[in-house]
C-alpha cells in the first residue's frame, strides 16, 4: 500500500494550483505539436496498393466504412 502524504487545505490548494498549472503547459504544448504534426506536407505514394482481404474481412470492412460514413451524413 502506498504511504500516501497528508496536508492542510491551503497546502493542497497550493499543490492543485501548482499542477493545474503544470496540465496547462502540457495541453498547450500538445496542442502545438498537434498543429505542427497536421501541417506537415503530404508525400506523394507513388507505388500502387492492394490490399489482401478474404471476402469475410472485406464485407466487414466495407460494412464499417458505409456505417461511419452513414453517421457523419447524420443518417444513424
Amino acid at each position: 500500500m502506498t504511504d500516501h502524504k497528508t496536508a492542510t487545505r491551503e497546502q493542497w490548494l497550493a499543490a492543485r494550483l501548482e499542477l493545474l498549472e503544470a496540465e496547462k503547459e502540457f495541453t498547450r504544448q500538445r496542442d502545438e505539436l498537434t498543429r505542427r504534426r497536421m501541417a506537415m506536407p503530404w508525400e506523394r505514394v507513388e507505388k500502387s496498393y492492394q490490399f489482401e482481404l478474404s471476402r469475410q474481412q472485406w464485407l466487414k470492412a466495407n460494412a464499417h466504412f458505409l456505417a461511419r460514413e452513414k453517421r457523419a451524413a447524420g443518417l444513424g
